[in-house]
């Protein structure tokens, strides 16, 4: 017989599901203004194509400068703002942000890189689709869970986790 435990943490359950609950909030508004400001970088530079460039006249500064100028106005960094800008662009159609909506930005970001019609499904299939209270394991056989699809973040060299500090932590 399993046994709940009446503490997670130095919490009661009922507390934890309010953590719970409150961080989903957290995550979906964190997701909502990552999208805003992808979108708004994308206004501002729109992504073309390699070596596509402007009619002669129109551009005055370069994607990287004029995004940089954005970046330093905003308070994040040149490769933030385009990270959130490539991400928006990957993801146009905000009926389909608004329905994975809890789905953190950087599964936008990991799902982005498959083909449109792949990227639909997964969001669907989240891990509290089947147990509301327990996150899907990377590795069912190691019982690992975590963050991308290695447990590392896209972006990140290899050794160089998500957390960054945590060395170890897949």
């Amino acid at each position: 017989m399993i046994t709940v435990p009446t503490k997670i943490g130095n919490v009661t359950q009922r507390r934890y599901d309010q953590l719970v609950a409150e961080s989903r909030e957290a995550v979906e508004l964190k997701t909502v203004s990552q999208f805003r400001v992808g979108d708004a970088a994308l206004e501002i530079e729109p992504l073309r194509g390699h070596g596509g460039h402007s009619s002669p006249g129109d551009e005055v500064m370069g994607v990287s400068e004029t995004l940089g100028w954005f970046a330093e106005d905003i308070g994040l960094s040149p490769a933030t703002v385009k990270d959130y800008r490539w991400v928006s662009a990957r993801w146009p159609d905000k009926k389909i942000r608004r329905h994975h909506r809890g789905v953190a930005f950087t599964v936008f970001r990991i799902l982005g890189l498959d083909s449109r019609s792949e990227r639909a499904g997964p969001a669907d299939r989240g891990p509290t689709a089947q147990r509301p209270h327990r996150r899907a394991p990377l590795d069912p056989g190691r019982g690992e869970t975590g963050g991308g699809l290695d447990g590392r973040h896209p972006g990140n060299t290899p050794g160089q986790d998500q957390q960054g500090s945590r060395p170890g932590r897949r």
